[in-house]
């Protein structure tokens, strides 16, 4: 009898643990169970039942058969159904919360559901990643777990993302609407299809005044719609004088017509062009005044068209920027219920939270602008549109800001990374990845979140990766003065020489790291590209002594080749090619070639001419690359004579002593002048111009006009400007020449 209680306890733990241990899912080759679909599941359901049974096929070599009648099997079920909601007590699905997921173990089974249409893919990626070790790192690079055995887990996950609008806008994510759907992006340019989810359009996105009331159709007819500044109505670069009636009804107009003729418009963009040319009319500059701002007379502008189609279309919400002139929150005209306002961090120091000192006015606005909304996005800049290719360490306090902006009720989040260049940016996969995986959850530990991507990612090169991820921080953390916007044309200000070598020297031993290792070699290449630029556009680095030995040019011609590989298309936002980034950087490093031939005037010394189209900023906008038999190559640089803007701007100048000439015409033997031309430093914001006649420069031929003599360095760039001189025509540039004063 002694031996009874002894035996049954050994009885009662083997029974606890026979209650308690996971159900075996797939052992050796083998299962029994199956994943249930229901015969009215919607097709991204379908999709995230056939990802279910891909991955864990590829992990373990079995394919679990896909049914639509339940039956007795142990079973995954995959979607809505009423079989789901039954074994989740009677479930009301429809209780869910924008892309809520539910992963819940009801005995030998798992349910998989979550709000439609993205909640179930949602859930399926939550398990692979979550228990079965699956991750997504990008489009090429996915890490699958091989295992023969797999238990089902014993879970109880119910989450649904205070974001319910999450855009990384980065090409990896934009052009792989797979990956998108992976990493739990919805936004507006993915272009997800319905099987996988469908995404949140949003229709204009932005900058719509000119989509809905073109200049070119309506200006020669109604020019008092357009703003009214420096004592006219203006067309060229312009705003909607928001007060005139005429403009409401037909702006009302079109926009009824287009909701309309797409009524599953969920979100209408409403907004401000892309300039600060707000009208200046009496009658907005008195509404602005005696009502608060220009976000006032914004709002009552959006309010206006509102109201007016919320009856016919109850499930629209108008959204429209507070952006630059409208950053502020309005004083007294407050949004009406169905609009949303998308807060734009444009000019921010990121180098610092977003609630710091440092932003404190975007952060104040943040908490005004929380007040008021009924509904609040934000768009946010974590790139450098400048050079994409250089260092931006802003990694400090994307997790923080994240959080900053959800609790001041932020809803939905537009985190404007590098688009268009491919992979030439500063680790934009791991950038891509960190934003996504804070957005979906962002009570995660980013630093976490870095360290295993940079281990998966990267494999053996991951530490020294991780090196020079804590130099950069450091580096600007050691700044505090400096503000780090996201138009930077130098790391000088920020980024010491011995840490920029060091830094360099990390993927240096990177790259050994994994010189055997093809997958994570190509890897490593790409990553080091935006520290071996920043290198290459300081060649006084080149001095030290552990670097006097490189061959630049060799390096040069590396650093592009491997760019190349990446499948790199810009360097910057404004379209810079690597032809112009070469050349930029091949004249730093006293490697001199040119465009087109030598002036006759030029002797023995050293000189480069560089294609005015290299340099135009804001193509499309103040400056235009059209066809002029006269131009060297057939082609220059257009700037019509309606503004003053620097639209043709030679960055990144060799250091040195040069005389500065530029090839110019203009259409009209004007009075006046024609151009403006100089140079600006852009530390100590000072420059030095001089001012060109049209009498001078008018004609078909080019004539080469000097514009100064002068001592530049990289953080001194050359303009030309037209002279806001109609009556001159428009004002062409073939090429600026350089030439070395010995």
């Amino acid at each position: 009898m002694r031996y009874l209680p002894k035996l049954f306890l050994c009885c009662s733990a083997w029974l606890l643990l026979a209650l308690t241990a996971n159900a075996t899912l797939i052992e050796e080759g083998k299962s029994d169970y199956q994943i249930f679909l229901s015969s009215e599941a919607t097709s991204s359901e379908a999709t995230a039942a056939a990802e279910l049974q891909s991955f864990l096929a590829q992990i373990t070599g079995v394919t679990l058969p896909i049914v639509h009648e339940k039956g007795s099997a142990p079973s995954i079920l995959v979607g809505q159904s009423a079989e789901a909601s039954d074994a989740l007590g009677g479930l009301d699905f429809s209780a869910f919360k924008a892309d809520e997921i539910l992963l819940k173990t009801v005995g030998k089974d798992l349910v998989l559901t979550g709000e439609r249409p993205r909640g179930t893919l949602y859930a399926v990626y939550e398990l692979l990643e979550s228990e079965y070790g699956v991750r997504f790192w990008s489009p090429e690079a996915t890490d699958v777990p091989e295992k023969k055995t797999l238990e089902l887990p014993k879970v109880n996950h119910r989450y649904a993302p205070t974001l319910f609008y999450r855009e990384g806008f980065y090409d990896m994510l934009q052009n792989n609407p797979q990956f998108s759907v992976r990493t739990r992006n919805n936004g507006h340019f993915f272009n997800i299809p319905e099987e996988w989810g469908g995404h949140l359009p949003i229709h204009g996105f932005c900058h719509t005044f000119n989509l809905y009331l073109p200049v070119s159709k309506h200006y020669s007819e109604h020019p008092e719609w357009y703003s009214w500044i420096d004592g006219k109505r203006s067309d060229a670069y312009t705003q909607l004088c928001l007060t005139n009636e005429e403009m409401r009804k037909a702006l009302l107009a079109e926009i009824l017509k287009r909701l309309r003729q797409e009524p599953d418009t969920r979100v209408l963009d409403l907004s401000q062009n892309d300039n600060y040319r707000y009208c200046q009319c009496e009658k907005c500059e008195a509404f602005a005044k005696e009502h608060g701002n220009q976000s006032d007379l914004l709002i009552d502008l959006v309010n206006y068209v509102a109201r007016a189609i919320e009856e016919e279309f109850p499930n629209v919400m108008v959204e429209t920027l507070a952006y630059q002139y409208t950053r502020a929150a309005p004083k007294s005209i407050f949004p009406h219920k169905n609009v949303m306002i998308r807060l734009c961090s444009i000019e921010c120091d990121f180098g610092r939270p977003l609630d710091s000192e440092s932003n404190r006015a975007f952060a104040d606005d943040v908490r005004a602008w929380s007040k008021v909304a009924p509904l609040l996005f934000v768009w946010n800049y974590v790139t450098n549109f400048t050079k994409y290719y250089i260092p931006h360490p802003n990694w400090e306090y994307l997790a923080a800001d994240i959080r900053f902006l959800i609790a001041h009720r932020v809803r939905g989040i537009f985190e404007q990374g590098s688009v268009g260049p491919s992979k030439i940016a500063d680790l934009p996969e791991l950038r891509a990845y960190l934003l996504s995986k804070l957005m979906w959850n962002p009570e995660q530990d980013e630093n976490k979140i870095i360290q295993e991507f940079l281990e998966g990612f990267y494999g053996p090169a991951a530490p020294h990766v991780a090196e020079y991820l804590a130099l950069m921080k450091s580096a600007i953390a050691g700044h505090p003065e400096f503000k780090l916007i996201c138009y930077q044309s130098s790391t000088l200000q920020w980024l010491s020489d011995e840490k920029l070598v060091a830094a360099w020297n990390a993927f240096e031993k990177a790259k050994e790291k994994v010189a055997s290792e093809p997958k994570y070699r190509e890897r490593v290449e790409f990553a080091a590209l935006p520290i071996t630029f920043a290198m290459l556009e300081r060649p006084e680095t080149f001095n030290m002594k552990s670097l006097e030995k490189i061959d630049r040019k060799a390096l040069i011609s590396q650093a592009f080749e491997a760019s190349r590989k990446a499948g790199t298309r810009i360097f910057s936002e404004s379209g810079m090619t690597e032809e112009r980034v070469r050349g930029d950087i091949e004249r730093l490093n006293r490697i001199f070639s040119s465009t087109g031939p030598k002036p006759d005037f030029i002797g023995s010394q050293n000189w480069f001419a560089i294609s005015a189209e290299q340099c135009m900023c804001g193509p499309g906008l103040y400056v235009f690359s059209d066809s002029d038999a006269e131009a060297d190559g057939g082609r220059a640089a257009r700037l019509p004579n309606t503004t003053s803007e620097w639209a043709v701007q030679f960055q990144s100048a060799p250091r040195g002593k040069y005389e500065v000439y530029a090839e110019l015409r203009c259409d009209n033997a004007a009075e006046g002048n024609a151009f403006t031309a100089g140079t600006y430093n852009t530390l100590t914001r000072q420059s030095q111009s001089i001012a060109g006649k049209a009498s001078d420069i008018a004609g078909k031929t080019y004539k080469t006009i000097k514009i100064l003599e002068a001592e530049l360095d990289p953080d001194i760039y050359i303009y030309v400007a037209p002279a806001k001189n109609e009556a001159a025509g428009n004002l062409w540039v073939d090429r600026l020449i350089l030439v070395e004063i010995p």
